[in-house]
């Protein structure tokens, strides 16, 4: 008898002790103001709008500005979800244009 109400305790403790801030399935995402993001805020405006100057279809265009609205919606502390793909399109025009500026001149190029 001990035996079998040790068993049930067991089991009854078990249930009871679930995470207490597991995630519900319905529940939203907790949305927060992005301080680092809103201190360079006029600094990622302006290195989209470099990528934007790179691009020459306007599809290519509409996925920077998607990043762009997601930066911006973030920045103001609301929750705001971008595919992967634009944000990875935006990232390698900026770098190619990073690199592109950095390229080294030699001295040739530059007349010496």
């Amino acid at each position: 008898m001990k035996n079998t109400q040790k068993q049930t305790e067991k089991q009854t403790v078990k249930k009871t002790m679930k995470r207490p801030n597991a995630k519900k399935a319905n529940d939203k995402p907790i949305s927060r103001p992005m301080p680092f993001l809103r201190a360079f805020h006029e600094a990622l405006d302006w290195a989209l709008d470099i990528a934007v100057s790179r691009c020459k279809h306007r599809d290519d265009i509409a996925s920077v500005e998607r990043v762009r609205s997601a930066l911006r919606a973030r920045i103001e502390g609301r929750f705001a979800p971008v595919s992967i793909e634009d944000l990875l399109f935006a990232c390698d025009l900026l770098i190619a244009t990073m690199e592109a500026d950095m390229h080294p001149i030699t001295r040739e190029q530059l007349g010496y």
